[in-house]
C-alpha cells in the first residue's frame, strides 16, 4: 500500500500544470503570510510613532475592510471567471492586489493616517482571487483521462500540503527576516529610522514580487476552459458507458 501510495504521489507531480498551480499558490499566499505581521509593525511604529492604541485600532479598520471586501471578491472573481476564463481572471486578481501592496508605500502615511485604509480593498484580491480560482483550476488537471484512475483525493492532499508547510515556512522566514531588519519591540517608539525602512520594503514589495514570478509562471500554464470542457465530457462518456455495461450484465 505504501508503494503504491509513492507511486500515486509520484505521479501527480509529473503533471507540470499542477506544479505549476501549487506553486503560484505557494508564492502568493505565503508572500503574504511572510510579511503578515509587518503590517502591524509600519502602522504602529511609522504611521503613529509607537502609539499602539491608536495603531491597533487602525489596524483593525483595515483588517475588517479587508475581510468584508473579500466576501464581494469571491463573489466577483466568480463571475469574472465565467466571462475571461480562469487564467485571466487569476490575473486580474493578482495584479490588483500587487497594485495594493505598492500603494502601501504611499498610502502608510504619518501625516494621512486614514490613507492606510484605500490598500485593504485592493489587498483582498490577492487571497480572494487565489483560493477562490484555484479550487477550480486544479480540477481542471486531474488526469482521470490519462490514468484511468479516480485521483481527486491525491491531488486535493498534496496542494493542501504544499499550502501548510509553505505557511509554516513563510512564519519562520517572516520571523528571521524581521529579525534582520534590526526591529526590536522593545524599543518601542524609538525604533532607529534605519530599521523602520527596510520593515517597510518587506511589507510593500516582497508580495510584490513573488505575485509577479507567479503571474510569470502562470502565463505558460496552458489549460483553457474549452480544454477542461473537452475532457469533461470524454470522461462523461466513458462513465456513462461504464455504468450502461454493469446495468446490462
Amino acid at each position: 500500500m505504501k508503494r503504491r501510495d509513492t507511486l500515486d504521489f509520484a505521479t501527480t507531480l509529473r503533471s507540470t500544470p499542477y506544479v505549476k498551480l501549487c506553486i503560484a499558490t505557494f508564492l502568493v499566499f505565503n508572500g503574504f503570510i511572510m510579511i503578515s505581521s509587518f503590517q502591524s509593525y509600519v502602522i504602529i511604529y511609522y504611521v503613529f510613532a509607537g502609539n499602539q492604541e491608536l495603531g491597533a485600532k487602525y489596524a483593525g479598520y483595515s483588517g475588517t475592510l479587508g475581510a468584508v471586501s473579500t466576501f464581494a471578491i469571491i463573489f466577483f472573481i466568480t463571475w469574472l471567471a465565467t466571462k475571461i476564463g480562469k487564467r485571466r481572471a487569476f490575473f486580474v486578481s493578482t495584479g490588483v492586489s500587487m497594485v495594493g501592496y505598492a500603494v502601501k508605500w504611499f498610502c502608510y502615511n504619518p501625516r494621512y493616517p486614514w490613507l492606510l485604509l484605500l490598500p485593504s480593498p485592493l489587498l483582498a484580491f490577492g487571497l480572494g482571487g487565489l483560493f477562490t480560482l484555484m479550487g477550480s483550476m486544479i480540477a481542471d488537471v486531474v488526469d482521470e483521462l490519462e490514468t484511468q484512475q479516480r485521483r481527486e483525493g491525491m491531488f486535493g492532499s498534496i496542494y493542501w500540503w504544499v499550502v501548510k508547510v509553505g505557511m509554516a515556512a513563510a512564519l519562520a522566514g517572516g520571523g528571521f527576516l524581521l529579525n534582520a531588519t534590526g526591529f526590536d519591540v522593545a524599543l518601542g517608539a524609538q525604533q532607529s529610522p534605519n530599521t523602520i525602512f527596510p520593515v517597510r520594503l518587506c511589507d510593500a514589495f516582497i508580495p510584490v514580487v513573488t505575485s509577479g514570478i507567479t503571474i510569470w509562471i502562470i502565463a505558460s500554464y496552458k489549460i483553457a476552459e474549452e480544454k477542461a470542457h473537452e475532457v469533461r465530457k470524454e470522461l462523461e462518456r466513458r462513465r456513462g458507458t461504464a455504468k450502461a455495461a454493469v446495468v446490462a450484465a
